[in-house]
């Protein structure tokens, strides 16, 4: 029996999206991919309904740039090979954007008055600027749900009140192979249970639905 992978939730890397494989490979895999899954522990982050009641829906994480603040400051975290921060330089034209990665590229877009390149833990780094700093925050870090609540805890702090916290790959992605799944999804809806100030106000709906959901305080 031969099974075809028709999302790429579940993927190894040495498959193709839309490969076969072989049904003792899917059994592996199975085992492999839900073995840590706590089912009845993610039944029960629910995002509550009052959280989601000014939130809009977007077809990139592009177009929700188009809705952050323009001319503030804001930072990136997981830079990775400078993609959306020149976007984030051409749409929003912050004042100051701030570059956090573990090692950052030396070709990135580099405006010395308004670009600031640091490399380092995203959270160690963050957790150095005065609270109410920022206007809003990128998070595209390594996506596990420990580091993104690390981020989280620190970044609700060093957004203004009215600042805007994104992260990217809102998404319930099983990396079969390393064991290092995407926290995202149990991170945020835990960060809005624990944290009935804040709500949901952007959601991105890509076609390969590694989507951005951004968060802020209750106005």
């Amino acid at each position: 029996m031969r099974i075809k992978i028709v999302s790429p939730i579940f993927q190894r890397p040495e498959r193709e999206f839309g490969e076969f494989v072989s049904q003792d490979e899917l059994v592996e895999f199975d085992d492999d991919g839900f073995r840590n899954f706590n089912w009845k522990e993610v039944n029960g982050l629910f995002i509550n309904d009052e959280q989601l009641e000014n939130c809009k829906v977007f077809s990139s994480r592009e177009k929700i740039l188009e809705v952050l603040p323009k001319n503030g400051v804001c930072a990136e975290l997981g830079v990775a090979n400078g993609d959306l921060s020149y976007q984030i330089l051409d749409i929003n034209k912050p004042k100051k954007l701030i570059l956090v990665d573990i090692v950052i590229q030396k070709d990135l877009p580099i405006e010395p008055d308004v670009v600031e390149s640091i490399e380092g833990d995203s959270a160690e780094v963050m957790n150095q600027f005065e609270d109410n700093y920022f206007d809003w925050i990128f998070i595209d870090t390594e996506h596990t749900e420990e580091q993104t609540n690390k981020e989280l805890q620190v970044c609700k702090n060093k957004i203004k009140h009215d600042g805007y916290i994104a992260l990217h790959d809102y998404i319930r992605y099983i990396r079969v192979d390393d064991k290092n799944n995407y926290g995202v999804v149990d991170s945020v809806n835990r960060f809005l249970k624990e944290h009935q100030d804040f709500e949901v106000v952007c959601l991105s709906l890509e076609p390969h639905m590694f989507n951005t959901i951004v968060l802020r305080r209750k106005q």
